[in-house]
């Protein structure tokens, strides 16, 4: 993968450019010496002339996509800001792609930038705007800036990508999810980043630039403002997101659809892994299909009914202890779950549902996955990964429970499935 120089050695030099005010010329026709009568005479005096067609240009043809970048680095990500916008540079927009960024940087200005492309070791694109200070962990602030990107850079289609850290719907008994200010000490939570979506109309494909962000629990709030999401299930190392090859690949093909991009995101990322760092900690990436998340509800409350109608408390507790755990502990992935405890009991009812549900993730709802595996970091067998957590708390401390519970309550997911309460029942005596 090429860069324009190395990825983590960036300088964070980034000019203002004013944009002058144009200026319009008007002009005054004294209309009080003509009468009437003298006008009605001259309209008989002289033939109308034959005027031409007026020159009707065509209104300017909607790009293919506005890419938009809110690129939260108030916080200890702020040096790779500039690296990352670099990188942007080395395609940026064009004829048939607009690609712009609302970058802020600890103890600095948020900024707005439309991404130009130049073979500089500095950031040239031009600033659009200079916001000043801003909360950039607010859903407000990230809605504010959508709906500005889609009125000014309006396109057929639309990707937001929201780059900072992630630690999905909860960290440490609280609902932080994305987009950490350490200025502000604000975050986005999961229901409070679907609302942003929502208030700025949607997109055709949603990204996490960010750790552990690929759950069931964040897709469920999402599913009705985005056709794809794309993210992590595990953490990620700084800069691993390959924005030049993303943007390369909307080169090479302009009108690519969101079901393409989405998957060439995932499918770029682990490429990036592979050849940008041996000893990196190993990520997942994976695209999700959103219209297919009321159908995954559905799959997962018939296999949980199912269990709990066995009575398989033992079994899934057997299960929880075995379960993969991504990074913070209390997440594994839903397909290897639903394995572990099907496997414990010959059930029809649940096997039958089990079989169903692992069939629905592999085939409607997952569109791509990949896995690294490196043993030089972790002794954990990514493959078991299929794309999508879900939360599976493997023990129930006094300074949690509380906490989690209300918080997880709140979920849109929480009210609408089944699986709080299958939580709650293998969890009790």
């Amino acid at each position: 993968m090429i860069k324009k120089t190395a990825r983590l050695l960036f300088a964070l030099i980034i000019p203002l450019v004013s944009f002058p005010a144009g200026r319009a010329a008007a002009q005054n026709f004294d209309l009080d010496s003509l009468n009437a009568a003298a006008i009605a005479a001259s309209a008989e005096a002289v033939p109308a002339p034959s005027l031409p067609e007026p020159d009707r240009q065509a209104a300017p043809a909607l790009k293919e996509w506005t890419i938009m970048v809110f690129m939260n680095g108030k916080n200890d990500l702020a040096g790779y800001v500039g690296p990352e916008l670099n990188e942007m540079e080395t395609v940026g927009s064009s004829a048939e792609r607009n690609i712009v960024v609302q970058a802020g940087i600890l103890g600095g200005p948020v900024r707005r930038y439309f991404i130009t492309r130049d073979d500089s070791p500095s950031v040239t694109s031009p600033v659009l705007e200079e916001l000043g200070p801003r909360d950039m962990g607010s859903h407000k602030e990230l809605a504010a800036f959508g709906a500005w990107a889609k009125a000014n850079y309006p396109a057929k289609k639309y990707m937001l990508i929201v780059w900072n850290h992630g630690t999905g719907w909860e960290s440490i008994g609280k609902p932080k999810t994305i987009s950490y200010d350490d200025e502000t000490e604000n975050y986005i939570s999961t229901p409070e980043l679907a609302r942003a979506l929502k208030a700025m109309g949607g997109v055709d494909v949603y990204t996490s630039d960010a750790c552990l962000m690929q759950q069931v629990e964040v897709g469920y709030e999402l599913k009705d403002h985005a056709q794809y999401i794309v993210g992590s299930q595990e953490t990620m190392i700084a800069m691993i997101f390959d924005y030049a090859a993303l943007l390369g690949a909307l080169a090479a093909e302009p009108a690519m659809s969101p079901r393409d991009l989405a998957a060439a995101i995932v499918e770029n990322n682990s490429r990036a892994l592979t050849h940008f760092m041996e000893d990196a900690r190993t990520p997942t990436q994976s695209a999700i299909r959103t219209a297919a998340i009321p159908g995954l509800a559905a799959r997962i409350d018939a296999w949980a009914g199912a269990v709990m109608a066995a009575g398989l408390k033992s079994e899934v507790r057997g299960a929880v202890q075995e379960a993969f755990r991504f990074t913070g502990g209390n997440d594994s992935d839903l397909y290897d779950f639903v394995g572990l405890v099907t496997r414990r009991t010959q059930d029809a009812a649940v096997t039958a549902a089990a079989a169903e549900l692992k069939a629905f993730i592999e085939t409607e709802l997952v569109l791509a996955n990949r896995t690294n595996n490196n043993p030089k970091m972790n002794r954990k067998d990514y493959g078991r990964c299929r794309g999508i957590a879900i939360f599976v708390p493997s023990s129930d401390p006094a300074k949690q429970k509380n906490a989690v519970a209300k918080a997880y309550g709140k979920l849109a997911w929480a009210k609408a499935s089944r699986w709080h309460e299958f939580m709650k029942w293998y969890r009790g005596k």
